[in-house]
């Protein structure tokens, strides 16, 4: 496996690729001198602090022909952000602008020869986008580096994209946050559920430098200077010298927008997809973005800056031709207006109709039914992952590195995400992050674990959504699980809204101190718990009879909160629970624990039985199963695939062995306490009979989408 090196990584694993060769390099001459006595390569240092910046060079850097000749300006319909984008100073004030003076200091960055900076201006100048600013009128002036972005094999060598380091500018100005917060992922495709009969067809386009390409006012120019000032005498051959500049002192700026802009991104995205907008190649309805249920149409569109993406879900039946025929007149469209305008899409990256082919970074395989990351990428980091744990030694920027590679890759199996977790620690603890330690054990066994799981981390888009919704709940004694049938255009439904995204959780929530118990407890536990708390900071031992009196009211439920008021509003996240108490469950699971634990560990460990229970069912095998839960906790921890608690991860990783090894996707959905199902067989009761379904949920049982979504945009937040 030491030897295995002939699969490419790309650009991103090229500087990991480098830092493990060079410590096992470092490690076979200490086994030489040594014989393996020594202290192995404790104390060296790895020089990769850049951050996996390459060498400069100008001839390398990927520029265009020509640029600056699109009009970004016409397409940003917002008042605001076309003032911002003709006169970058309107952002020196309000929201989060820092209101610092501009410096006028030639910043300390990346070491840049003169020779170098003087080149690249030349190939600036030669596609249009350079300008030159006095030195009296810099400000805030940008180091400048590169990254490896695509290796040309015809030239042997990688080609750079050139990025500003920008941070003192960003931080002097206000951030938009615009079309930025929109951006969608390649991860929003996996609640695609295809039938037997569908395939998906991938329309891609990928516009050439797209940055480079837009005309921009000569006051942003002004503000995107970077490198040092040179005599103007240096550019006196340029296309942009001026001669009234004489030999005055000047500082080379790109007149276009600058990779480190971090308002670049809301320009470029807000235009592209006003572009797209005007010329009918892009529906609103059909958008898909991060964080958002996915569009109930058979047309997915989606914008990443400079790319379109165009899904189409055919059918072997006229609304799969129909489906087609949209795919084409919208692609005719799209070509059309960026003929118009910022010029035709790279030609080796445009995807027409494919069956399978490369979507934002991920490999969707239209004809199977597979979402995931590029395999042969995968299988380079896998690969490399092995050789580190093999080799025992490393720095923890190197582990850092690794795993900030492997996160897209867990994002299409989340399941597998708990199995990183002493690896976070020792990447994120370390006072010298470049000084190569022994890895621990763990550390060792979970790089090992990833690269061994790395086959599965796909995802199966036609992986059919069970006609059943599950819930689980736990009480400081015991756990249960249940189940409700629902038709099938009700269960994809609430796939869609299943939590997809997960969140940040701890086990005891940082949260703001409970002024009356009365919120989080019954009238009678709220006193009984504040008249334990009072005994026990005077030191009474009564205190102990009331906290086992406590205890025994807990278990039998008497300490719950009451429940919602009937007369209010409903709320907007708990249309569900709504639901829920409509529908008839029958019991699946229900046990006592053997142990006290925290609540949400005991909550984590009913969901790991009830996986345990698919599992050993065949029938089960290759499905999506949702299931309700009333801790946010565990809702949160699972659906992010892991947690920074150590008790809850640990749950965690063995419930996800088992979703792999059997395929399983658990969609995850947050029903309040008062109407869980599952709770009244956890204290010894039985399931609770349902209620009349309000009018929307019967509704919406018997076919009607339209009333979900009623009901969830009437609701108060």
């Amino acid at each position: 496996m030491r030897e295995a090196r002939s699969v490419s990584g790309g650009a991103k694993l090229a500087t990991a690729e480098a830092e493990v060769a060079e410590v096992e390099r470092l490690l076979a001459e200490e086994l030489v001198a040594r014989g393996g006595y020594g202290d192995g390569v404790r104390g060296a240092v790895l020089e990769s602090g850049d951050g996996g910046l390459a060498p400069f060079v100008a001839a390398n850097v990927a520029l265009p022909k020509r640029g600056g000749f699109f009009d970004l300006a016409e397409y940003l319909p917002g008042d605001d952000e076309r003032a911002a984008f003709d006169d970058p100073d309107t952002l020196l004030a309000g929201g989060d602008a820092s209101g610092d003076p501009p410096s006028r200091d030639v910043p300390r960055g990346v070491a840049l020869s003169r020779s170098e900076l003087v080149a690249l201006c030349a190939r600036l100048d030669e596609a249009q986008i350079l300008a030159l600013v006095p030195a009296s009128d810099a400000e805030d002036i940008s180091p400048i580096f590169a990254v490896r972005k695509k290796f040309d094999a015809s030239r042997g060598v990688w080609t750079l994209r050139l990025l500003f380091d920008r941070r003192r500018r960003n931080a002097r100005e206000r951030h938009l946050l615009g079309a930025s917060r929109d951006l969608p992922h390649a991860a929003c495709f996996l609640d695609i559920v295809l039938s037997d009969d569908e395939h998906i067809e991938i329309d891609a386009s990928d516009l050439e430098c797209f940055y480079y390409t837009a005309r921009v006012s000569a006051k942003r120019a002004t503000r995107n200077v970077f490198g040092r000032p040179l005599r103007a005498s240096t550019f006196a051959g340029f296309s942009c010298y001026d001669p009234t500049l004489g030999d005055r002192l000047v500082v080379p700026a790109l007149a276009t927008l600058a990779m480190g802009d971090r308002n670049a991104v809301d320009f470029g995205q807000r235009a592209h997809r006003e572009l797209l907008l005007r010329a009918g190649a892009l529906d609103p309805g059909s958008e898909v973005h991060f964080g958002a249920p996915l569009p109930r149409s058979r047309t997915l569109h989606g914008v990443m800056i400079d790319d379109r993406l165009a899904l189409s879900i055919i059918s072997p039946d006229a609304e799969g031709e129909a489906v087609a025929t949209r795919a084409t007149r919208e692609w005719d469209a799209a070509m059309a207006a960026y003929a118009d305008s910022c010029g035709r899409p790279v030609a080796d990256k445009t995807q027409r109709r494919a069956r399978a082919g490369r979507v934002w970074g991920a490999w969707l395989d239209g004809q199977r039914g597979t979402l995931e990351g590029p395999p042969e990428r995968r299988a380079a980091l896998a690969l490399l992952s092995l050789r580190l744990a093999i080799c025992g030694w490393s720095s923890p920027a190197l582990v850092k590195r690794l795993l900030g590679s492997w996160v897209f890759h867990l994002m299409f199996r989340r399941a597998a995400f708990a199995i990183p977790d002493e690896a976070f620690r020792f990447a994120q603890g370390a006072d010298d992050p470049t000084r190569v330690v022994r890895l621990p054990s763990a550390v060792r066994s979970e790089l090992a674990a990833l690269a061994l799981v790395s086959p599965l981390l796909v995802t199966n888009l036609r992986a059919p959504v069970a006609p059943r919704l599950w819930c689980s709940d736990a009480s400081p004694t015991a756990g249960a699980l249940v189940h409700a049938e629902l038709p099938a255009g009700v269960v994809r439904e609430l796939w869609r809204h299943r939590d997809a995204r997960g969140a940040h959780v701890r086990l005891t929530p940082e949260i703001d101190p409970v002024v009356d118990w009365r919120e989080v407890q019954s009238p009678m536990g709220a006193l009984l718990l504040k008249a334990v708390t009072e005994l026990v900071a005077l030191g009474d031992p009564r205190a102990d009879d009331l906290a086992a009196e406590y205890r025994r009211l807990e278990e039998t439920g008497v300490t719950r909160p009451a429940g919602p008021d009937p007369f209010a509003p409903p709320a907007r996240d708990v249309w569900l629970s709504e639901l829920v108490q409509s529908l008839p469950f029958k019991l699946d699971l229900a046990y006592p624990f053997k142990r006290r634990d925290h609540i949400n560990i005991l909550e984590a460990n009913v969901r790991l039985s009830f996986v345990k229970l698919l599992a050993r069912s065949p029938a089960a095998f290759s499905t999506r199963q949702l299931l309700g839960q009333d801790s946010r906790v565990c809702l949160g921890a699972f659906a992010k695939g892991r947690s920074s608690a150590r008790r809850l991860n640990h749950v965690e990783v063995k419930a996800g062995a088992y979703e792999l090894a059997a395929d399983l996707q658990i969609g995850g959905l947050w029903v309040d306490s008062y109407r869980m199902p599952a709770d009244a067989p956890t204290r010894g009761g039985g399931i609770v009979a349902p209620v009349p379904a309000r009018p929307w949920v019967a509704a919406f049982l018997a076919g009607d989408l339209s009333a979900l979504d009623a009901r969830l945009s009437e609701s108060p937040a």
